[in-house]
């Protein structure tokens, strides 16, 4: 029998723990910066931080925190023994954080003291593929339908530890299994940050498209015969007519399986969606009027050139008004009615 060590991924308590010190970072006194780097010495303490500071989109308190360390270890070589010291005053837990990221920190520390996300390695010992569907903890299978309504956002933390994040009226079916992780994506758009985990690849499936990745960031939307994905970490391999290999800034956009376009997403540590907004440069009206279908109680029904293009930005947290800002290009005319809109592009 092969020898199976458990690694386990950071527990409540400590994402916790990082996201209080994510939160307070920036108003730490000194005597705070020593319990912090004390704090992140620890490899699991590390692993959460670093992932906690992704998760709520300020990547750059890794490096802040890694050089407060290294400041901390000099010193420790040079044998300074500082003063003891106090704060002036103790700083309350998530004080300002922005409530939308609140509710994302929030739903992932408290989904994870109810979800158990070991993570499997094998030993030098072990032989690849032996006795897999053995080895791997009951806790790590899953069959779920995750879904949301119109205008709701939600995240959740799959029971191998990655975590989901859906936009409006999108739904998925959760499919993990002892040697693989896979979910389809039926409809709307979904940010995956993967926990890794070499042996168990994951999988999403989005009608003609295969996504397959280890552990990484990405973002796919569903758009009717279209699958738009974007990298945001690490690298992702996609199976449609041909394969491709995308890296952290590639995009990519498919229809019917075949690629019809290469995107980049910048420097963008998050898709805009995620911020509450939809940016476009030279998008199909037509995939505009399909996003904001889903975040508008009221469908829009469209009528003109499909290929018709438009760039702007436009708020998701308020549709109506994203609408009344589409329909202020002056091509377009916007028709209410009682249970429907009505997009229209004249000549």
């Amino acid at each position: 029998m092969n020898a199976y060590t458990n690694q386990s991924s950071p527990n409540a308590s400590v994402l916790e723990e990082a996201a209080d010190w994510v939160d307070r970072f920036d108003s730490l006194c000194e005597a705070e910066h020593r319990a912090f780097t004390e704090w992140l010495e620890i490899e699991q303490n590390k692993r959460a931080f670093e992932r906690v500071s992704r998760i709520m989109g300020q990547p750059e308190i890794v490096a802040k925190g890694q050089a407060l360390l290294a400041e901390h270890r000099a010193a420790s070589r040079l044998a300074q023994t500082p003063t003891s010291l106090q704060c002036k005053a103790n700083v309350s837990r998530f004080p300002h954080l922005s409530s939308w990221l609140y509710a994302s920190a929030a739903s992932l520390l408290v989904a994870a003291i109810f979800i158990t996300t070991n993570v499997w390695q094998p030993s030098e010992s072990s032989s690849p593929g032996d006795g897999l569907v053995n080895q791997v903890p009951v806790n790590q299978w899953q069959q779920e339908d995750v879904t949301t309504q119109i205008g709701e956002l939600r995240s959740t933390v799959l029971n191998d530890g990655s975590i989901v994040y859906l936009g409006a009226d999108t739904a998925l079916v959760v499919s993990h299994t002892a040697d693989k992780r896979a979910v389809r994506l039926q409809q709307g758009q979904a940010y995956f940050d993967v926990a890794h985990a070499p042996h168990r690849p994951f999988e999403v499936e989005a009608g003609d498209v295969v996504i397959t990745v280890v552990g990484t960031a990405f973002d796919v939307e569903r758009l009717g015969s279209k699958t738009d994905i974007q990298v945001y970490d690490g690298t992702v391999n996609v199976a449609a007519d041909k394969r491709l290999t995308l890296y952290k800034g590639d995009g990519v956009v498919l229809e019917n399986g075949r690629v019809i376009q290469e995107t980049h997403v910048n420097n963008r540590q998050l898709p805009t969606w995620r911020t509450g907004w939809l940016e476009a440069e030279g998008k199909p009206i037509k995939d505009i009027v399909a996003t904001l279908n889903r975040y508008l109680k009221k469908p829009i029904s469209y009528t003109g050139d499909e290929h018709y293009a438009v760039s702007g930005r436009f708020p998701l947290n308020n549709p109506k008004r994203a609408l009344k800002l589409l329909a202020s290009i002056d091509e377009l005319q916007l028709q209410e009615r009682q249970t429907s809109y009505t997009l229209t592009l004249t000549d």
